[in-house]
């Protein structure tokens, strides 16, 4: 494992590396969303967008699985976005500002200021931002190490670089990671006033950080929808991103390629081979 530099930026929609198709549930199958009839995955095929660059340089990094967030240096301090996918026929809130555009011109997504925003759907934002006198000096982030494994650092703003991040934690998409559920202190405001309540930690991982390029070929040097799955599996890890710089960015997840995490399954953020 390495670390790259803050090149991967997520501000469109990053398309499947493999061409998906919607299929009918298998009897006793659970659907990802409730309600759904249909399952969203890989055919095998890879689409020709990569098949025309996957012998052109790029990373390989691995995804990791939470909420899509933003920070960003300003002249009065470090701000805090979340992700929201807006509907065409909506309105996005006032608070938000539009990702980047995706090759058809079109704003995927909008990033929404939750800095001084502590109305309880932020609560786990939050219990990542280490403040004082109202001030955020401090940020909890996981930090991979050269190891494989990853430290839990308070993270000086100072040394945060502006870009986008995973939020992760014991109360997002199941606690994959398992994460410990140590409370902190949070404000939240309720019945328009501020309390103060216990809320688990939270964590903020930088989107790319753990490159695994030169592992991932090692494994698998021909890239195909069985070597990445088993790639994916064995290594225990949520999926992989490509990064072609100046170019997009390719991802293969584990919703892509039909391998869902049991109750006991344990992902890892970071490996070492």
């Amino acid at each position: 494992m390495s670390t790259t530099p803050n090149l991967c930026s997520v501000e469109t929609k990053i398309h499947p590396g493999f061409v998906c198709e919607h299929r009918p549930l298998k009897e006793g199958e659970t659907p990802k969303r409730r309600g759904q009839a249909t399952v969203y995955e890989a055919t095998g095929a890879v689409t020709p967008e990569l098949a025309e660059l996957l012998d052109t340089p790029h990373l390989i990094t691995i995804k990791h699985d939470g909420q899509c967030s933003k920070l960003v240096h300003t002249d009065t301090g470090i701000r805090v976005y979340r992700r929201l996918d807006v509907r065409k026929d909506k309105r996005p809130p006032d608070n938000s500002v539009p990702a980047g555009l995706n090759s058809q011109g079109e704003v995927e997504f909008y990033w929404v200021d939750i800095t001084n925003d502590n109305s309880a759907d932020n609560q786990y934002y939050h219990s990542a931002l280490i403040r004082h006198e109202n001030q955020i000096k401090s940020i909890a982030m996981i930090v991979p190490t050269a190891s494989g494994g990853f430290e839990i650092v308070e993270t000086p703003v100072s040394d945060i670089e502006t870009g986008t991040y995973e939020l992760i934690g014991p109360k997002v998409q199941g606690n994959p990671y398992r994460l410990p559920a140590t409370k902190v202190p949070v404000p939240i405001l309720r019945k328009e006033q501020n309390k103060i309540l216990q809320v688990e930690q939270h964590f903020f991982i930088r989107h790319g950080i753990v490159d695994i390029s030169q592992i991932f070929r090692d494994a698998v040097p021909d890239f195909n929808l069985e070597s990445v799955r088993n790639f994916i599996v064995s290594r225990m890890i949520e999926g992989i991103v490509l990064h072609f710089p100046g170019k997009c960015m390719v991802k293969v997840n584990r919703g892509h390629i039909g391998v869902e995490l049991t109750k006991d399954d344990v992902l890892q953020i970071n490996i070492s081979k």
